[in-house]
């Protein structure tokens, strides 16, 4: 902590100061956070995972336009069926799965803006859970916090 005089007009006066950035470089050095993503993906060998289908699994605007949902979350899709649309413009789902995110009807979107996506585990469950990787950071930023405290 630093003591700071400040001239004003009226007075001097003594500032408490942290130097928020000297502190929060070093205690930095000492806390990192690491995920491992697969704890519950690939249980089975033959089992789909959404890391097998990482491209696939996002749905994109096919135009510019308002996006209309047909679909809701933890609805199954197959591969070719339309999600939703773009004003008039299907936007069509590349692989088999549950619906695991879509954006709320009347939503402006541009060309290819991520509006959804589908988990190929077909587990309508998982739609109402944390995920995996958002779990572990989570965890890991309490765990650095308490440790810093």
């Amino acid at each position: 902590m630093n003591r700071v005089k400040v001239k004003t007009r009226e007075q001097v006066k003594s500032v408490k100061a942290l130097d928020k950035a000297a502190i929060a470089g070093v205690r930095m050095k000492n806390a990192y956070i690491r995920t491992k993503e697969k704890a519950m993906t690939n249980r089975e060998e033959r089992q789909n995972s959404p890391a097998r289908y990482a491209g696939e699994r996002v749905l994109r605007a096919p135009a510019d336009g308002v996006f209309r949902g047909v679909k809701r979350i933890g609805d199954h899709v197959r591969a070719g069926e339309a999600a939703g649309y773009v004003d008039g413009a299907p936007m069509v789902c590349t692989i088999d799965g549950v619906l695991r995110g879509l954006l709320a009807d009347g939503v402006p979107v541009r060309r290819g803006m991520k509006s959804g996506d589908v988990d190929p585990r077909c587990e309508p469950a998982h739609c109402a859970c944390v995920s995996d990787k958002a779990l572990a950071v989570g965890g890991g930023v309490l765990e650095a916090l308490l440790h810093l405290a």
